[in-house]
């Protein structure tokens, strides 16, 4: 669940760090950039506020809206190819999963404690390091820059952590199983 934790935030570190200088790169102004981090922001909080209500509208298990939420962050990853025709697609997919993943990875300590006790211990050692991985992704991801250039040091960390927090997702399933 720490792992969990850390990769979400640690994609949208990287989206709010990095994204502004991919559309730099790609000719794009810094206010165009600040407006499309603007777009990703309002989806985020949008979605982070309505989880719950999608979550049971949809009838989703904390599991299966974190495999859709993964998937929504690898597919708005690779939209990132699609930034120079469409610069407003990526920011809102991103928004969208990052907006679900979040509350996620909170509910997660909860679905899975057997008691109060214990879901404040998973909660605390979830957050605690999970902050800390999330907070080194973007420095990952700017050693990446360096070597290969914004656009494929993103999507090479953010598909890859994506795709990662997919298979945490089936781990924590297997391993927490009421």
């Amino acid at each position: 669940m720490t792992l969990f934790f850390g990769l979400q935030a640690g994609i949208n570190y990287v989206a709010i760090a990095w994204l502004p200088s991919l559309y730099g790169a790609l000719g794009y102004s810094d206010h165009m950039a600040g407006l499309l981090i603007a777009i990703m922001m309002l989806f985020q909080t949008g979605i982070s506020f309505g989880m719950h209500v999608i979550m049971h509208a949809l009838k989703l298990t904390t599991i299966k809206a974190a495999l859709i939420f993964s998937g929504l962050a690898i597919l708005g990853t690779l939209s990132l190819l699609l930034a120079k025709p469409l610069p407003w697609l990526a920011p809102l997919m991103i928004g969208v999963a990052t907006g679900g993943l979040f509350p996620i990875a909170l509910l997660q300590p909860l679905d899975f404690a057997r008691d109060r006790s214990e879901a404040t211990r998973l909660a605390g050692l979830t957050q605690t390091g999970g902050y800390l991985l999330g907070g080194i992704l973007p420095w990952i991801t700017g050693l990446l820059i360096d070597q290969l250039g914004v656009a494929p040091a993103l999507l090479t960390l953010m598909v890859g952590s994506a795709g990662l927090l997919a298979v945490v997702t089936v781990l924590i399933q297997r391993t927490y199983q009421k």
